[in-house]
């Protein structure tokens, strides 16, 4: 079982160049918005799914009037744009992106400046799940592609490649250096409580008290309110 690449819908590229310019951020916006990886990737015999939902949902994008069909890839890090007659393209990574899902699930994406869990900046969607005064909560739902094992002979017998969703990991603006990158917060508990340095204890003793759960949106809302909004 290999991973196939092949190009999607091969007289794209031709289409949209002499189309007329499409409403993504605005009313008007250039087309070079989806001149990025005109071709997508195709996982031919894979168990699961690479996409957050398998279908394309409503949404609206920054500023613009016209409802967008949309749906997410963690695998591939892209964002799918539905242009109907069998038409589809991948924002392109140089814009920056606020999506309102119009399905009544109220969610709202953003692309942001990220550093990831290897310490390296990179840019990638975000669900936006908490806002206030001192800081903004993002949820990143991840789903990676597992080798499957191909001899019949070892141990468990053959498995096939597979889609697998693993842990959620949320992310913070930064309140340390005031930089547009958003942090990654830690899951462990150990690793959690040193990230506040010189107030660990503190911040130790307010979960423990209040016996939240550091990897739970309510939870962390609940640390970097007091952590942010009380006096140091």
């Amino acid at each position: 079982m290999m991973k196939k690449l092949v190009q999607i819908f091969p007289l794209l590229f031709v289409s949209v160049l002499c189309s007329q310019k499409q409403d993504v951020s605005g009313d008007i916006m250039d087309t070079s918005a989806y001149l990025e990886n005109l071709t997508n990737p195709i996982y031919d015999e894979i168990q699961g799914s690479p996409y957050l939902q398998e279908t394309f949902v409503p949404a609206k994008i920054n500023d613009g009037t016209e409802t967008k069909f949309v749906r997410f890839n963690p695998v591939d890090n892209t964002i799918e744009i539905n242009l109907g007659n069998s038409q589809m393209m991948t924002l392109s990574k140089t814009t920056t992106y606020l999506i309102e899902l119009l399905d009544g699930s109220n969610k709202v994406y953003q692309t942001l400046s990220y550093l990831n869990e290897g310490g390296q900046k990179d840019i990638s969607f975000f669900e936006k799940i908490h806002e206030e005064e001192f800081f903004t909560l993002y949820l990143k739902e991840r789903i990676k592609l597992v080798r499957g094992v191909k001899d019949q002979q070892a141990y468990g017998g053959e498995k096939p490649d597979r889609f697998l969703k693993v842990n959620d990991v949320y992310y913070i603006t930064n309140f340390r250096d005031k930089t547009p990158d958003i942090l990654v917060i830690p899951r462990k508990k150990k690793d959690f409580f040193k990230w506040f340095q010189k107030r660990d204890k503190e911040i130790e003793k307010f979960v423990k008290e209040k016996k939240l759960d550091i990897n739970s949106p309510s939870g962390l809302v609940e640390v970097f309110a007091y952590y942010l909004g009380a006096k140091k």
